[in-house]
C-alpha cells in the first residue's frame, strides 16, 4: 500500500451551512450528518457520503502529487 492510499479515510463529520431569506433578513442554517440521517431516506444520504469521500480522495491525491512535484490531473 502506498503512503497516499494509507492516509484514505473516511468520512467523520459533515455539516452543511446554508442561507434563507427570512423576514429578519438572511440567516445562516446548519445541518449535521445526523439530522439528514434523521430526516433523508437513508439512500440519499449514502450517496452524498460516496461522493464526499470521492471528493476528499481526489483532494488527498492532488496534495500528495503537490508534495512530490508531481503533476496530477484530476478529472
Amino acid at each position: 500500500m502506498s503512503s497516499e492510499e494509507s492516509s484514505m479515510g473516511k468520512i467523520a463529520h459533515v455539516e452543511v451551512v446554508y442561507e434563507i431569506e427570512t423576514d429578519n433578513g438572511i440567516e445562516a442554517r446548519s445541518i449535521t450528518l445526523p439530522a439528514m440521517r434523521k430526516h433523508c431516506r437513508p439512500e440519499r444520504v449514502e450517496d452524498l457520503l460516496e461522493d464526499l469521500e470521492l471528493i476528499c480522495e481526489d483532494v488527498q491525491a492532488a496534495r500528495y502529487a503537490a508534495e512530490s512535484g508531481r503533476l496530477r490531473v484530476i478529472k
